[in-house]
């Protein structure tokens, strides 16, 4: 497989050369750098982790990006990515927020590691060949082929109907999703509506392991409409994607209903529901002032943070259907403003509600120079902390606090 996709790629190079002036080479990348504290909570055992310590990481990303247009019918993305990690042992479970980690959705993939974590796991350099993809304009439709984004839902927060590569709330690098290998058409059906038909391969092919979508947009009164079926692993969701305007404010419903275990045999359905709806605005008139609230519902949570925690070790929504929220009720909010010229800032809150607890994460930006950005944040924890028996008694109170820097070049 790998000699095929190393052939493909050879022979749309050699095309791209042979077109001259009819074809086009881009040629882009970036250079991100991340450093990080953490703050254990009380009783962090459950961590693996010393209570109340401190623990640091110092991250780079390296990637690098080529698109190909041979001509105006075809072109190829690929995207290489190299990342060194060094960190302090047993903290690597912790660092969630450094982007994506590849897909599980890949037929083959290169090894994760470079260089595996050395002794206590202080070091290591990780690679991801995160975009290899064809795509081919024809007159009625795109078809395309290949490791690929692909990004579903309205809401701007949690996404219930994005199951294959989503982003987790602390996700601080959000600028690139994982790819995945997948065989998509897209056929237009007007200037607002389409058909989006897709078959996405798992761990070489393996049906249980792969997935299939099938989406339709319209545009009915204003308001964009999707419908959404996707089986996945042996489950099943329908999901559903309304959104529009009302008096200059972004309004969005977003709900998907997971049929699980219904494609195998002999699996215990634990069936759920989860949906998201909010409003947004840009207050334009105040230099860029940006407003969100969204409401969230998980029915694969539980009200007890510590059941939760039993529960997602086992069940379909948490295991196969990307869930990790502990709870079932939430309300998000999202604010950003600019600050000063080249000064942006940002604050971003999650609530638990029913435990009660929260996550707060504010973070300011700073255009350095052309091309070159500083960030700073943290994720601030409010709630109820462990028990000294490492009982959760609050979803967010148990979570280390987090604050960061982060640097970010492109060229």
């Amino acid at each position: 497989m790998r000699r095929v996709l190393g052939g493909i790629l050879l022979w749309l190079l050699l095309l791209t050369v042979a077109e001259g002036e009819d074809g086009r080479v881009e040629i882009s990348g970036r250079v991100k750098t991340f450093v990080l504290g953490y703050q254990m909570p009380e009783h962090a055992e459950v961590f693996g982790l010393e209570p109340a310590s401190r623990h640091g990481q110092v991250n780079q990303v390296w990637r690098g990006r080529a698109l190909l247009v041979p001509s105006t019918l075809l072109d190829l993305e690929v995207a290489y990515q190299v990342a060194p990690t060094l960190e302090q042992g047993g903290l690597a479970t912790l660092a969630d927020g450094l982007g994506p980690s590849p897909s599980p959705y890949r037929l083959v993939d290169l090894p994760n590691d470079l260089l595996g974590p050395g002794a206590g796991g202080t070091a290591r350099v990780s690679q991801d060949l995160d975009r290899l993809v064809a795509s081919l304009h024809l007159p009625f439709a795109d078809l395309l082929l290949g490791r690929q984004p692909l990004a579903f839902g309205s809401a701007r927060v949690l996404n219930p109907t994005d199951v294959l590569a989503p982003f987790s709330y602390r996700e601080l690098d959000r600028e690139e999703r994982a790819g995945i290998d997948a065989l998509r058409l897209r056929l237009p059906l007007g200037s607002l509506s389409e058909v989006d038909l897709g078959l996405v391969a798992g761990d070489h092919a393996q049906l249980a392991d792969s997935a299939a979508f099938a989406r339709v947009k319209a545009s009915l009164l204003g308001l964009e409409l999707v419908a959404l079926g996707t089986a996945f692993q042996g489950n099943l969701l329908f999901g559903l994607d309304c959104s529009g305007e009302l008096s200059g404010a972004g309004l969005w419903f977003e709900t998907a209903y997971t049929l699980a275990g219904t494609l195998e045999e002999g699996q215990d359905e634990e069936d759920y529901l989860r949906l998201s709806l909010g409003a947004d605005y840009n207050v334009a008139l105040r230099s860029g002032l940006y407003l969100a609230l969204e409401y969230h519902y998980n029915g694969a949570g539980d009200a007890d943070p510590s059941e939760a925690l039993q529960h997602r070790l086992t069940s379909p929504a948490y295991t196969e259907g990307s869930t990790y929220l502990l709870g079932r009720h939430y309300l998000a909010a999202v604010g950003r403003h600019e600050l000063v010229p080249l000064w942006g800032g940002s604050l971003q809150v999650l609530c638990n509600l029913e435990d009660p607890s929260a996550s707060i994460a504010p973070a300011v930006d700073y255009n350095v120079a052309e091309e070159v950005y500083l960030d700073l944040g943290a994720f601030l924890q409010l709630g109820r902390g462990l028990t000294d028996q490492g009982t959760w008694r609050s979803e967010f109170g148990a979570y280390p606090v987090m604050v960061y820097t982060a640097t970010r070049v492109y060229f």
